[in-house]
């Protein structure tokens, strides 16, 4: 593959991700195994979107391993309202966020804490693939799904909880 279709498509896949990429993503994505060339250009995109004062950025975080496109910072204000709805409302995030922190939990137990509207987001939560939810008595047991997990990029610890990528 030539340099600047790697370039091309590398830059395309950053744009469209929602979320940050590793460069093994990337590789597999674009379908290329070269993981140095990759960082290279990585490097490189993130090199010219800077020197040009673009209003877009490309950020390498190198703890976390990952690369994404953003805006600029002094932009964002201006024009975030463009932006389009986010894939989970507040409170659905509010409800996730409780069966994380206290999973294995109970679903009366997230209701208890979350209120009636909290059926709903379970439910939409389990469509969505981040939570996992098995009978137990009247009530289903809730735990998170392996997409939880790399969605936010976190990996779950030995013993059932989860860590960030790199600590």
């Amino acid at each position: 593959m030539k340099d600047a279709e790697l370039k091309r498509l590398i830059e395309a896949a950053l744009f469209i991700s929602s979320r940050p990429l590793t460069v093994e993503e990337i590789a597999r994505a674009i379908g290329s195994g070269n993981l140095s060339r990759i960082k290279g250009v990585v490097s490189e995109l993130e090199n010219e979107y800077n020197t040009r004062n673009s209003g877009i950025m490309i950020r390498v975080n190198n703890d976390r391993r990952t690369c994404f496109m953003h805006v600029s910072a002094d932009l964002e204000e201006k024009i975030m309202h463009l932006a389009p709805e986010k894939e989970m409302s507040d409170a659905m995030l509010k409800t996730l966020a409780f069966i994380a922190y206290s999973q294995p939990v109970s679903q009366s137990e997230v209701v208890g804490m979350r209120g009636n509207r909290a059926y709903h987001y379970i439910k939409r939560l389990h469509e969505m693939g981040f939570i996992q939810s098995k009978r137990q008595g009247r009530t289903k047991l809730l735990t998170l799904a392996q997409k939880f997990y790399d969605y936010f990029q976190v990996e779950k610890d030995a013993l059932g909880g989860y860590r960030k990528f790199g600590k």
